[in-house]
């Protein structure tokens, strides 16, 4: 199946702007024991099938918050609203895309 659309949304979320990182991410841990917080754990979960749906469509409701709310940085307003109907349609015949998921326990000192 040609994607294009989706093809753009994962290389967007692939690589953060040169001013921001993911970096953060992975050190919640060590920022959770600093904070004094013991039984520090942290699971990685992909997500299963039968999330991918919705996943997609959370994905397409941010787009379009910051079609809504905050177009400033985001670009041509127009031009988002025509990439998230491709991407939309490309999600009704079936394209979804993974994430990983982060999760990041620990439990207050006694």
């Amino acid at each position: 199946m040609h994607t294009p659309a989706l093809d753009q949304h994962c290389k967007v979320w692939a690589k953060p702007k040169p001013y921001t990182t993911y970096e953060w991410v992975e050190q919640l841990p060590e920022l959770f024991r600093r904070h004094g917080l013991v039984a520090v754990t942290m699971d990685r979960h992909l997500c299963g099938d039968q999330y991918r749906a919705m996943w997609g469509h959370s994905n397409l409701a941010a787009y379009q918050d910051l079609i809504d709310e905050n177009t400033e940085g985001v670009g041509n307003a127009e031009d988002v609203r025509k990439f998230v109907g491709a991407l939309e349609a490309e999600m009704k015949k079936g394209a979804s895309f993974d994430t990983t998921f982060l999760c990041v326990v620990g439990r207050k000192a006694a």
